[in-house]
């Protein structure tokens, strides 16, 4: 198989194993809703989010800067810096174990501080499929992590529904996704075992290089931890588990979500680095319209009927008790449309260097951000944490927007954003018509906006067939 093949390949089963990852990760929520309700899944929420924070912030980047220290390196020597490098990932590893104790100072439920402790001991293992998945990427064989993330998504929707019809509580499901997170672990394993024997290696040398190429990496991702996560964590502190419920059912729509458009610009990525490179203005300039355009055809609509179909997505996805969440989602799909736009320009930033301004704008998000969840959370709860979002997000997107013409000295024409605000029009139109006449419910009125802003957006020149095959070819 040639090498674009194997790329156009496992960009295909990548696409279609994510596509039925979230599909059943949207099933184990709306089960797992139901079944905790709002102050239970407020309680679930708590957990994840201690976990997430502390797990994030004790990777170190070592994920980016082993893919940037073997990716030119021939496959013998890359199996002996993976091995270095997973003994050093080992030995962090063993300080999650300390953070569980900070959250009894925390004022945790007792079955909340349980669950993150179980959580913290599951990651001793779970994370050393993120090493191994480098080497996979560099083979251009995905299909171990396809299939490992499906065995874990489909063993959790399993178990979430056996714990539901035995009237099973929260620990029980924290204990089941600990350990099906573990089913991942074993495939990539087996999937790695093709190319490397992993084993122990201590090389302290080595680890003082690669830790301090990771601290770039390091300090860009908990920025970006502190200015997106900071506002789930704050809400646990000062609110009450139905607070923390709501926000996170709504919430967790907006992060099922965003994976799409990053997912999309994950793979233009190395067409526009390239295009760069090789200082191919115009074809980086066609690259940046397409990806403008084809992104604002999903934001602009999302952004808009969001205000319309929130409170029937919110009940169809988490359930009835859940419906006081549509408030919040439809100001988060305003903040999903802006993370969407914004997707192209931080992904345009690392592809022409700029990274290292946008690292400052990062961190002016995160301080902006924990001060104003701080003030204003305490007063206001989840209410105000959308209209944050709003801020630091567009802030996002705007400099890296700027950090992007800054090198390319080249901007998007937005001749087609008018035609695409005019299909979202009429799309909303169809929306209260078929809700306030015939009272449809998200069954009806879901595909059928769907249906009418394409065929409206069609009609009025705003998308064409050879553009999206263009689009499928990059």
């Amino acid at each position: 198989m040639s090498f674009a093949k194997k790329i156009a390949y496992n960009t295909m089963i990548q696409f279609i194993g994510r596509f039925f990852s979230i599909f059943f990760g949207v099933l184990a929520i709306g089960i797992m809703t139901r079944h905790l309700g709002v102050e239970g899944f407020g309680m679930y929420t708590k957990v994840l989010t201690f976990f997430q924070l502390t797990s994030v912030l004790l990777d170190f980047g070592l994920s980016n800067a082993t893919l940037k220290y073997i990716s030119h390196e021939s496959d013998e020597k890359s199996e002996e810096i993976l091995n270095k490098i997973l003994t050093l990932r080992f030995f962090l590893n063993l300080l999650i174990l300390i953070t569980p104790f900070f959250s009894l100072f925390l004022h945790y439920e007792k079955e909340v501080i349980i669950g993150i402790f179980i959580f913290s001991f599951s990651y001793l293992v779970s994370n050393f499929s993120q090493i191994w998945s480098i080497l996979l990427q560099k083979k251009l064989n995905t299909i171990p992590l396809i299939i490992g993330e499906l065995v874990t998504r489909i063993s959790f929707l399993l178990s979430i529904f056996i714990l539901w019809r035995l009237n099973l509580g929260l620990v029980s499901i924290i204990i089941a996704s600990a350990v099906t997170g573990l089913f991942s672990v074993v495939v990539v394993y087996v999937g790695v075992r093709k190319y490397i024997k992993p084993k122990f290696i201590v090389d302290v040398k080595l680890w003082k290089d690669i830790l301090k190429l990771s601290a770039p990496f390091a300090l860009s991702v908990i920025f970006n931890l502190v200015y997106f996560r900071a506002d789930s964590f704050i809400l646990t502190l000062f609110k009450s588990n139905a607070d923390v419920g709501i926000y996170g059912a709504a919430y967790k729509i907006l992060e099922i979500y965003i994976m799409i458009p990053a997912m999309f610009m994950s793979l233009l990525l190395p067409v526009f680095d390239k295009a760069f490179k090789e200082n191919d203005k115009l074809r980086f300039k066609n690259l940046l319209q397409k990806a403008f355009d084809f992104l604002s055809m999903m934001a602009i609509p999302i952004m808009m009927g969001g205000f319309l179909l929130s409170k029937d997505i919110m009940v169809l996805l988490a359930g009835e008790d859940f419906s006081g969440a549509s408030p919040v989602l439809s100001i988060l799909c305003v903040v999903m449309g802006i993370i969407t736009l914004g997707n192209i320009f931080t992904n345009t930033v690392i592809a022409v260097n700029n990274q290292k301004k946008m690292m400052f704008g990062y961190a002016i998000a995160a301080f902006s951000s924990v001060v104003l969840y701080l003030a204003l959370i305490p007063i206001y709860s989840y209410q105000v944490i959308p209209y944050i979002k709003i801020l630091i997000e567009g802030f996002i997107a705007i400099l890296a927007f700027v950090l992007t013409y800054e090198k390319v000295k080249e901007l998007p024409s937005f001749k087609n954003v008018g035609k695409t605000v005019i299909a979202s029009i009429i799309m909303c139109l169809g929306i209260y018509s078929l809700k306030k006449f015939l009272n449809a419910d998200i069954f009806i009125t879901l595909p059928s906006a769907i249906l009418i802003y394409f065929i409206s957006l069609f009609i009025i020149g705003g998308i064409d067939k050879q553009m999206i095959m263009q689009i499928i070819k990059k």
